[in-house]
């Protein structure tokens, strides 16, 4: 073990704290986090460097991250604000918004005018990119007075269900759900990356709904390849991370009803307290 002897440290284990995403090619947004442990590594020169094992409060462990002290701030009003600032930002980079946008401007105006004749909604068509002709390519004017358009989503008939007892019961007998849900979203989210990785790594990428089926999968499956596998669980966790991160920041905003909200920060206060805060000068 490195001594940290001649080392002034920002931080101290067990602090509450708030940690920027770790992924540079994701949101960045601050985490309510906790410094599990300080880590004390030499570099090829021999200087010593400080990282710190991460815990982002209200995520299962596996998601803990080992990151520098540029990536972590002390948990102020101030770095509170900078948090609130960040998600509100994030929503705008992650939300459906976004896609919607991107969507059109990559559309084919073969897509664009069957949209149309469909009933569904449509802008105004972009200008066709001339210069190597691989797509649209949408102008200023576009940009600034893109519209929305409807998405419908299709539910089955028990997510239906259930979504509409929901509404009764906090719309119309002002009843509130337990917390924290049983199971939450950190735990579906590692749940289908592990049964994922199952698949994956047993090479059962397809399921079979008969005998004959099932001989016919096995017969002509090519056996994946460990680069593929890694590059596909590369993939799979960088979703979640996106979903995890979608999750967080439009909860209150968007996820919940009015009379939930309270219920939230309420909730989310005593977890606070419970935790211990720590008391910043």
């Amino acid at each position: 073990m490195v001594s940290t002897r001649g080392l002034k440290l920002k931080f101290f284990e067990g602090e509450r704290v708030l940690c920027y995403e770790p992924d540079p090619t994701k949101a960045k947004v601050l985490y309510d986090s906790k410094v599990l442990d300080i880590v004390i590594n030499k570099d090829h020169r021999g200087r010593k460097n400080i990282e710190y094992l991460i815990h982002f409060q209200g995520w299962n462990s596996s998601w803990d991250r080992c990151v520098g002290e540029e990536y972590v701030l002390k948990d102020t009003p101030e770095n509170r604000q900078l948090q609130k600032d960040l998600a509100e930002k994030a929503q705008l980079q992650l939300g459906a918004y976004l896609y919607r946008k991107e969507r059109k401007k990559n559309r084919k105006p073969g897509d664009r005018a069957s949209a149309s004749e469909d009933g569904g909604s449509s802008s105004s068509p972009g200008r066709m990119d001339t210069d190597d002709g691989h797509g649209i390519t949408s102008t200023s004017e576009d940009d600034s007075s893109t519209e929305d358009e409807a998405i419908y989503i299709e539910l089955t008939a028990d997510l239906r269900k259930i979504i509409e007892n929901d509404y009764y019961l906090i719309k119309e007998k002002n009843k509130l759900m337990k917390l924290p849900a049983e199971p939450n979203i950190a735990t579906i989210l590692e749940s289908y990356y592990r049964h994922y990785a199952t698949n994956q790594i047993c090479g059962l990428t397809e399921k079979s709904t008969g005998r004959y089926r099932t001989q016919s999968i096995n017969q002509n499956s090519v056996k994946p390849k460990p680069e593929d596998i890694q590059r596909n669980l590369a993939i799979c966790r960088e979703v979640l991370d996106g979903l995890r991160i979608y999750f967080d920041f439009t909860l209150s905003d968007l996820l919940l009803y009015k009379q939930e909200v309270g219920q939230i920060a309420f909730k989310q206060a005593v977890s606070q307290l419970d935790n211990g805060d720590v008391k910043m000068e």
